[in-house]
């Protein structure tokens, strides 16, 4: 499975979100977008995840057009984890999660016991078995990440698009989520994430896209694109990048603190 967004531009009431986008991805590759807010890395992931049309440009799954695909083969490959989900219904961890079966469900059907595996396991990867009877909407704001993410695993899609994964986790939670997004790409999924914080970047060590204020975007492998004079010019400030022996890679610290 080979993702490519060709020369996609998005527009929103008249204001240039981004222009020319382009980048590819393959399965067990990870590209990790960083940007300031308001840049259009959200509404990038958007587009991507069909809940949002491009003005120009396409994007394409092994040659063919995401927009040509049906609502359950899209699914099957590419899924989706947002920033933010409130359900209409306190339906629990383990029926939530199950949901992220519903593209190998037919209409009128009930999930079968192979999905409710599929689920269950999800949800003991992510590590939150002990929240599978409580109810989704009970539960703190990481919490609810961690299970929309065991929803996406549960999809099963080649691809998950993961919208600042990290943003409400403790930070022993963040690092096992990088965790997990490794270990899915060694699995063969291809991972799209965005975030605010160039260590996860630095730790996961594949590519790299940066989505600037004026909406440019470029994209390599983060040994080649990631520098300081990037970094200060994302997010305004003296960023180094330093060399720790001790562990034996890079760490984005802020400069004079």
């Amino acid at each position: 499975m080979k993702l490519e967004v060709s020369n996609v531009s998005f527009s929103y009431k008249q204001k240039n979100v981004f222009s020319n986008v382009s980048f590819s991805l393959n399965e067990g590759e990870i590209l990790s977008i960083l940007g300031p807010n308001g840049s259009g890395k959200s509404t990038l992931l958007n587009c991507i995840a069909r809940l949002l049309k491009g003005e120009q440009g396409d994007i394409f799954l092994d040659g063919k057009s995401i927009y040509d695909y049906t609502m359950n083969e899209f699914a099957r490959n590419i899924g989706y984890v947002p920033q933010n989900h409130t359900p209409a219904y306190a339906f629990t961890v383990k029926e939530f999660v199950v949901m992220g079966r519903s593209p190998y469900i037919s209409a009128f059907s009930m999930p079968s016991d192979k999905d409710y595996n599929i689920a269950i396991e999800a949800i003991e990867m992510i590590g939150i078995g002990h929240l599978l009877t409580k109810p989704y909407t009970e539960l703190s704001g990481g919490e609810r990440q961690l299970v929309t993410i065991a929803r996406a695993i549960a999809q099963q899609s080649k691809i998950i698009l993961m919208d600042e994964p990290t943003s409400q986790l403790d930070y022993g939670n963040q690092i096992r989520t990088i965790e997990i997004i490794k270990k899915l790409s060694h699995k063969g999924y291809g991972i799209i994430m965005t975030t605010h914080t160039p260590d996860h970047a630095i730790l996961l060590n594949d590519k790299i896209g940066i989505m600037d204020k004026s909406g440019q975007f470029e994209w390599g492998h983060a040994a080649h694109i990631l520098n300081e004079e990037k970094l200060k010019k994302i997010y305004s400030i003296n960023l180094k990048l330093v060399y720790l022996k001790e562990i034996d890679r890079l760490a984005c610290v802020a400069e004079g603190i």
